[in-house]
């Protein structure tokens, strides 16, 4: 079977969507299909070449940054993206196309649908389903609700990465006759594993991975680390967070840690490449992501992978992976972060059972898994 899969972001480009794309890419070809991927092109990127046994095509759609992509430039992505697939339906037609988010790259899969009757599956992400970050893309769910009915409504398979993602996406996809199917997230545990640990009572290292955006609720970790100052101020030189990942609120998080006086306690290191991410997991002991919505979160599923503890807000997507005080604590407001952090670093066995039991959770989600339900459900 010959597989198209769009997307606007492809590593490096992008976050979570980008990195399954590339891993079902691979998935995929080891076990024995053809697959074609239409992405974005990136100064230093080659516009056309052969990965894995994937052939990637990068069309020239104006974008500035890595970690992110506004309107305009998902626009452009869609018009030379639609140009390009044209070109490869004539010259190698696919017989299955799966669409990374729905918008922009479904609006693509179902204009070659509707011209050529090639059938495709939507891999629905989070922002791109109604009523997801309701407060924050309420404007972009209704500018967007005319495709609804003809990107959703054609689809072949509805996907979902996260059972609560699937929930909220049936209340769309119901409008057209459709139902949502779950496929999670998956995770490489032959590049994400643990170190060799020793145990280490006086020094806790804290990692955060991820956009630097108010969804992330970074905020809360920079007030967390202040309280748990004042509740032992041993902790102040016990503690440390890195802080991976860049976005537009970066320089105000990092004002607000020298006002609160914990900027000595924070490492900011922008993005790291896919290849220093996985030394970047084994050098540290918890992973905080206390987030306000996901679809299925990559870097949660890389933390456990990697043998973090985790300490995480109680959400869809999150909860599909930790189990709170098995693999880590899972809160149910931002209020109780500083008393999980507390718990979490001053409890040597503890997090070490959480360490401990995080990695055998990891082998549940590997991405052949992942690979093999898509194949399942596109043989349906």
């Amino acid at each position: 079977m010959h597989l198209l899969l769009l997307n606007y972001e492809f590593p490096p480009l992008g976050a979570g969507a980008g990195n399954a794309t590339q891993a079902l890419a691979r998935e995929f070809v080891q076990q024995g299909h053809r697959v074609t991927v239409i992405t974005t092109w990136f100064p230093g990127l080659p516009d056309t070449e052969t990965v894995d046994g994937y052939t990637i095509h990068r069309v020239h759609a104006r974008r500035v940054a890595k970690d992110r992509s506004n309107p305009l430039e998902m626009l452009h992505y869609t018009i030379l993206a639609h140009r390009q697939a044209r070109e490869v339906v004539r010259t190698d037609r696919p017989d299955h196309i799966i669409a990374f988010f729905a918008l922009p790259t479904g609006y693509i899969a179902w204009r070659l649908y509707a011209a050529f009757g090639i059938p495709y599956t939507l891999s629905l992400r989070g922002g791109d389903v109604p009523g997801f970050l309701p407060k924050d893309l309420w404007l972009h769910h209704l500018i967007t609700r005319p495709f609804n009915r003809p990107v959703w409504g054609n689809a072949t398979h509805l996907v979902a990465n996260s059972e609560g993602l699937r929930d909220l996406a049936d209340t769309t996809a119901e409008k057209y006759g459709k139902k949502v199917s779950y496929v999670p997230n998956g995770v490489d545990t032959q590049v994400y594993y643990p170190r060799s640990r020793t145990d280490d009572t006086e020094h806790i290292a804290l990692l955060f991975v991820g956009r630097l955006v108010r969804q992330k609720g970074v905020t809360y970790i920079i007030k967390a680390l202040t309280e748990m100052c004042a509740h032992d101020v041993s902790l102040r030189t016990r503690v440390h967070l890195t802080v991976v990942g860049d976005g537009p609120l970066r320089t105000v998080l990092m004002q607000e840690a020298s006002a609160l006086g914990v900027a000595d306690m924070i490492t900011w290191k922008g993005w790291l490449s896919r290849k220093e991410l996985p030394l970047e997991y084994r050098t540290h002991d918890v992973f905080v992501f206390p987030s306000f919505e996901e679809g299925m979160p990559n870097v949660v599923l890389e933390a456990v992978a990697s043998g973090l503890a985790v300490v995480a807000t109680d959400i869809p997507g999150t909860n599909s992976i930790v189990e709170s005080e098995v693999q880590g604590i899972l809160i149910d407001k931002h209020e109780g972060l500083t008393a999980a952090l507390l718990r979490i670093c001053t409890d040597q066995a503890l997090r070490t059972h959480y360490q401990h039991q995080a990695q055998l959770r990891a082998q549940q989600f590997g991405w052949n898994v992942v690979a093999q339900a898509y194949l399942s459900l596109l043989s349906i």
